[in-house]
């Protein structure tokens, strides 16, 4: 599965890039590769392929991910990306 979350309300870019950096280690726990970038203004984007829900969810829903990371974002969205097939001409 392929995953991309759009976090909103990121109120410090540098302190939310340094937490993703910390979170490596258990991010491979549940996804072959992730990406992470500043999408304009006060969002971000997180980009993840070989993505496993359980996995993240997990991580995402502990205390201690809360706890570290609610003081530099207020909200998270969470969209599966699924292939698209090209227009007919």
């Amino acid at each position: 599965m392929d995953l991309l979350v759009v976090g909103a309300g990121v109120t410090d870019h540098m302190a939310f890039r340094q937490i993703s950096d910390e979170d490596g280690p258990e991010c491979v726990k549940s996804s072959t590769s992730m990406f992470v970038g500043l999408i304009g203004g006060d969002r971000v984007a997180i980009g993840c392929h070989g993505f496993n829900m359980p996995a993240m969810a997990a991580f995402m829903g502990s205390v201690d991910f809360r706890d570290r990371t609610s003081s530099v974002r207020t909200a998270v969205t969470i969209c599966q990306l699924s292939e698209l097939a090209p227009p007919v001409h």
